[in-house]
């Protein structure tokens, strides 16, 4: 969630620093729990023209340390997401496979 440089955490996105609150990865590191993310793929078939499916894939998990410097470690944490975010942004939104191969 974008918010004021103020209260907000800068990170890089998209070659530009933008400023995002810190609550999933705060929440994250108090109770030990990663961060999994969810995201849509389509898939074709080239043997089925015309038959594309849609998946759900879930990112690998992000495990936060807790670590003595909170600060850098929210830091850290939050341009890890920002970095996964992006790149799962710039990922093509089809991809051509035959139904059953493992992606």
């Amino acid at each position: 969630m974008l918010t004021s440089r103020a209260s907000g955490v800068p990170v890089a996105m998209f070659g530009r620093t933008v400023s995002l609150y810190p609550g999933m990865i705060l929440l994250a590191m108090r109770t030990g729990a990663p961060i999994v993310t969810a995201g849509g793929r389509w898939f074709t078939d080239p043997r089925a023209p015309g038959r594309e499916r849609a998946r759900v894939v879930f990112s690998e998990p992000l495990e936060l340390p807790r670590r003595s410097d909170r600060d850098a470690a929210v830091r850290d944490g939050l341009q890890r997401w920002c970095s996964t975010f992006e790149a799962d942004l710039r990922r093509p939104p089809f991809r051509r496979v035959v139904m059953g191969e493992k992606t």
